[in-house]
């Protein structure tokens, strides 16, 4: 994997986790696996924008770092299923507090954009 710099000093444990769940997709992803094992094709429905080759790109990272877990089940197609490994979890903290800080922002900041409610799907 290659990786950014952040132009902070070498070990800095920020840039570590920038690093394991920064950029566009990777929280996002780890967000919808929060409530549970998904299939790829839950995935990509709930994040519309990634095209089929990121999002795979993606979970391959976040699997190789140990985030989340990848089951392959010996159907025709196979059918594959993500949640978070047991160190993936130990960032549900994080993400919570994301949520809850992003609501405040958009509500103060941005009044007339939707949001939307991640946990009916």
């Amino acid at each position: 994997m290659k990786h950014k710099a952040y132009d902070i000093h070498p070990g800095c444990p920020i840039e570590a986790v920038f690093d394991l769940i920064g950029g566009k997709w990777k929280g996002v992803i780890m967000y919808y696996l929060i409530e549970g094992t998904k299939r790829y094709s839950f995935l990509q429905k709930n994040i519309p924008n990634i095209t089929p080759r990121m999002l795979a790109r993606q979970l391959r990272d976040l699997e190789k770092n140990g985030l989340i877990e990848r089951t392959v089940y010996p159907t025709v197609p196979p059918t594959v299923e993500y949640s978070l490994s047991e160190y993936g979890r130990e960032f549900i903290p994080l993400f919570e507090l994301m949520q809850r800080l992003g609501i405040k922002f958009l509500e103060e900041h941005m009044p007339d954009v939707q949001m939307k409610d991640n946990s009916q799907s």
